[in-house]
């Protein structure tokens, strides 16, 4: 299952590597190209901190909340826009990097968070979280939903009156695996299932099936707004990585 743990496994040993390929504050999540490929990474990813910024209707003195904040890209955009950005990290690294250039960062897992301990937001965001918030255990014991239900509920709770939430996370897609498919020593004639077993084996996570699950488990909280697909965007932000 996701712990402070397996999280610090998975995100602290590879900081340094980030850092290196990296501009400060860098952001491992899909750039947003929006059709536009000439773009460098960089812009593309301030063009996507400004997109959300933008969706939740983001204005200068809002207080911000980043669940699953990371190094802290998004809380660094609120900065430069003059708001106050608040950050919800489980890995120590990521916390003492994003203190240390001056941004408010707490070592919180939101499922054990005191929603009065932190008082009410402008608005929410969670960049490439909500895959993790499950994992392959979780999923197998049936309470994905249940999960997703208590983050959305989390959230309502943090948020003013009319405040919006940001989510960006992947979905399965067309096909949920079967958990004979997870499998890192999967013959190499099975690459997907090889794949798909060390990614989940190292960072415990198992994405929703779909957006409309996602949408199904908010929708005692939360009013569906909008939703975009950017699987090309992500793709391009591979091939920049790479590239570095």
């Amino acid at each position: 299952m996701k712990t402070p743990i397996t999280a610090g496994t998975c995100y602290d040993y590879a900081n340094d590597y980030w850092l290196k390929i990296n501009d400060d504050f860098p952001d491992i999540t899909a750039a947003f190209y929006n059709g536009n490929f000439s773009k460098t990474l960089s812009q593309a990813q301030k063009d996507k901190h400004k997109w959300v910024l933008s969706g939740i209707g983001f204005k200068p003195g809002d207080r911000v909340l980043d669940i699953g904040c990371g190094w802290g890209p998004m809380l660094a955009a609120v900065k430069e826009q003059n708001g106050r950005g608040v950050g919800f990290t489980i890995s120590n690294r990521q916390v003492h990097y994003c203190k240390k250039r001056g941004l408010e960062v707490y070592f919180e897992d939101w499922k054990d968070a005191d929603v009065k301990r932190y008082g009410q937001f402008d608005g929410i965001v969670s960049i490439g979280a909500f895959e993790h918030f499950c994992s392959p255990e979780e999923f197998k014991d049936g309470i994905q939903e249940r999960i997703y239900k208590q983050f959305f509920s989390f959230c309502h709770h943090l948020l003013k009156e009319g405040g919006r939430l940001f989510l960006q996370t992947m979905t399965w897609g067309y096909k949920v695996p079967e958990f004979e498919e997870i499998n890192p020593d999967a013959p190499h004639s099975l690459y997907h299932n090889r794949i798909r077993g060390a990614i989940l084996g190292l960072s415990s996570w198992w994405p929703p099936s779909s957006k409309e699950q996602i949408v199904k488990t908010a929708k005692p909280y939360f009013d569906f707004i909008e939703s975009n697909s950017r699987r090309v965007d992500f793709t391009q932000t591979f091939f920049e990585w790479h590239k570095k």
